[in-house]
């Protein structure tokens, strides 16, 4: 018989990928028993990961009438990334000031190639998951868990309408983002902690207002 926590966890993965990548719509409702069957699992893993989705704002369970998909409006997003802003700082100037070499570095490396390759090849959503693979790392080589775990947290809020929004963003830009984020590596790599820290944070507010304008300009109220 399979073990009840990893049937929990698979459930509670499967769900969250489902709801990033868009698979289940923001403002979509749901009963426990057709997400069960979606799944192929009994309800009480299903029961156990929708409690634990539910307690980071991914989805919400509403008595008698199912599940329903928290959606984000530009206001939810714009203060999602204030707290993400946050906590990348903290996470860039940790691993500045470690002095990190080109190989710690590696994973962040091959996320701008992914961004370059996706551009190249005019792969939309693969330039936002090289994008994604990027912010994260920085999260993951910061020698913080709790810190890693936090910015993952709010970095899955806002990943489905960061997706839908890179959509709609120029190549252009998309060539400025990939020469910010060379930019803040090599900055890394010079274990100038006070300088990594103040370019990335005027990076992701740049970032944070072009995706917020993006959403508001388009009319985009349910991501």
């Amino acid at each position: 018989m399979p073990d009840p926590v990893s049937l929990t966890e698979r459930a509670y993965s499967d769900i969250k990928r489902k709801v990033i990548s868009g698979a289940y719509s923001p403002g979509e409702h749901f009963e426990a028993g057709q997400l069960s069957d979606d799944l192929g699992m009994s309800r009480t893993p299903v029961r156990e990961a929708l409690l634990r989705l539910q307690s980071e704002g991914i989805l919400e369970i509403i008595a008698k009438k199912g599940i329903r998909i928290v959606p984000l409006s530009a206001t939810d997003l714009h203060d999602v990334y204030q707290i993400i802003t946050g906590l990348e700082i903290e996470a860039v100037g940790g691993l500045t000031a470690h002095a990190p070499s080109e190989a710690i570095l590696s994973p962040l490396y091959a996320a701008v190639e992914g961004m370059h390759a996706s551009l190249d090849k005019q792969e939309i959503d693969g330039w936002s998951l090289a994008d994604e693979k990027f912010h994260r790392g920085l999260f993951e080589l910061c020698g913080n868990a709790r810190l890693c775990i936090e910015g993952h947290r709010h970095r899955d809020l806002a990943q489905r309408a960061h997706f839908v929004a890179m959509r709609l963003i120029e190549p252009e830009q998309k060539r400025r983002s990939i020469q910010s984020h060379v930019d803040l590596i090599e900055i890394i790599k010079s274990a100038n902690e006070k300088k990594a820290r103040q370019v990335h944070f005027e990076q992701r507010v740049r970032g944070a207002e072009l995706l917020v304008n993006i959403v508001k300009k388009y009319g985009l109220k349910r991501l």
